[in-house]
């Protein structure tokens, strides 16, 4: 996306009915002879402080519901959750149902190895 066309960001809020709120920071540009656009972006945790960071976007009008001094204290205050965490619940989730879903295929085929192993020795 060329400098040109950016015309600010947008920092908005999500409200979610299940799970926390958070925010939405996305880039606002218009090409010519096309409607404005909102491109998000996405900000690791210790990069939401970053002084040349915040000095852009201070510097740009905000086409959001939030202002970004707001957003930035409270992403440093660890307001917002982390996405590692959410995935790794997730992930601790899924593989749970997995494993209890397999768990009786598991038996059977351990059962199945003792029997040959048996029959065998």
């Amino acid at each position: 996306m060329p400098a040109n066309d950016v015309l600010g960001y947008a920092a908005d809020t999500i409200q979610q009915a299940k799970g926390p709120s958070g925010v939405r920071v996305s880039i606002v540009h218009k090409a010519n002879g096309r409607q404005e656009t909102k491109t998000p972006i996405t900000f690791g945790p210790n990069n939401w402080n970053d002084a040349k960071l915040r000095s852009l976007f201070m510097s740009m009008k905000n086409y959001g519901d939030v202002p970004l001094s707001e957003v930035l204290d409270d992403a440093s205050n660890g307001k917002y959750p982390r996405l590692e965490k959410v995935v790794l619940v997730g992930l601790v989730l899924v593989t749970s149902l997995i494993l209890w879903q397999f768990i009786p295929l598991i038996q059977l085929s351990l059962e199945q190895l003792r029997a040959i192993s048996n029959a065998t020795g």
